[in-house]
């Protein structure tokens, strides 16, 4: 008897995780920012249960104070870009399902989501329509230019790895690099200059290397140089990811210490190849780090323990550090779009 019932007990956990969160729009407290921000967040579970294979792609509106859930389907989400319209979101999923243990895709692909028919569209299709580029086995990891032209990808065709960008206006492919220890790690933030000369990124963790700037005039790949801080117990380098561009000439980025839970953050500069402390947050590990075009405001996903995260926004000038969400949901990848 108590068998059975343990059964019965699993199945009505299973049913509750995979159909208890339904899409649509809901109104939430007022939210600190204006603009859109789009993430991948774990719906079904708490402290990161299923998380990692089965995100949905959630919308937050600063100006109308709500949470859109826009996916709750069961595949696997990642790297959500809003497209310039803001009519639909360009994103990495797996989307065959049966070839693995997990029900999902042993590939990623890029797709398309039209926000306002609510239909999800192979991207690739459109690429190839446009550059007549031929997919490989996988796409991994897309970052859309703020002007929607060029889109920077982690290529693999016959196990070789290339993170590149395409440009649709004059239909060729722009190398970043092909050396497997500088491209994106698939967890990492890839961020675009607003006149899209820039790209910077994260490198594979496990290659305890910088992070990388790329320049597209001069196709110069430059490591960023950190301030050296004897107080610091770790190298900083191991544990830092890049933030968005405030300008055409900086940007700010982050440097986490998981073992203390504590974040420097800093602002670099293009023109000296200098980085400059902000601020230190304690007891937080920071990720996806946005900002506004002025730089006075700074929001990201914060991480205290286990797999419990929350969005924060953080005002530079005053140090004032405002928690958003309370839900202690897993989230990542998150893109903040400013009215500004």
């Amino acid at each position: 008897m108590k068998h059975n019932l343990s059964i019965i007990t699993l199945i009505c956990f299973t049913l509750t995780l995979f159909c208890c969160t339904k899409t649509g729009t809901f109104e939430v407290d007022d939210l600190p920012f204006e603009g859109l921000v789009v993430y991948v967040e774990d719906l079904r579970g708490k402290n990161g249960l299923l998380a990692n294979p089965f995100g949905d792609l959630v919308m937050l509106n600063g100006d109308s104070n709500t949470k859109q859930i826009i996916t709750n389907d069961g595949f696997y989400y990642a790297y959500p870009n809003l497209s310039p319209d803001q009519k639909s979101i360009i994103f990495e999923s797996k989307r065959d399902r049966g070839i693995n243990i997990s029900g999902l895709g042993a590939s990623s692909n890029i797709y398309k989501y039209n926000l306002e028919t609510k239909e999800i569209h192979n991207y690739w299709d459109v690429i190839y329509g446009q550059t007549g580029f031929e997919l490989g086995e996988r796409i991994q990891s897309p970052s859309l230019s703020p002007s929607g032209q060029k889109l920077s990808m982690i290529h693999t065709h016959y196990g070789n790895s290339n993170f590149m960008a395409i440009d649709f206006v004059n239909k060729k492919i722009l190398q970043i690099t092909n050396d497997r220890r500088l491209k994106p790690s698939n967890r990492g933030n890839i961020s675009w200059s607003p006149n899209e000369d820039y790209i910077t990124f994260d490198p594979q963790s496990l290659s305890r290397r910088p992070l990388q700037l790329f320049n597209f005039n001069t196709s110069q790949l430059t490591p960023i140089n950190y301030p050296n801080y004897d107080t610091l117990e770790v190298d900083i380098r191991y544990f830092c990811s890049s933030g968005s561009w405030i300008d055409d000439s900086s940007f700010y980025f982050s440097c986490s210490i998981p073992s203390n839970k504590k974040t420097q953050i800093f602002k670099y500069s293009v023109i000296d190849n200098s980085s400059t402390e902000v601020m230190i947050v304690e007891e937080i590990t920071v990720k996806s780090l946005q900002t506004n075009s002025s730089g006075n405001e700074i929001l990201f996903i914060g991480r205290k323990e286990g797999f419990r995260d929350d969005l924060y926004m953080l005002k530079v000038d005053s140090k004032e550090l405002i928690r958003i969400t309370h839900d202690d949901k897993q989230k990542d990848w998150m893109r903040w779009y400013p009215n500004n």
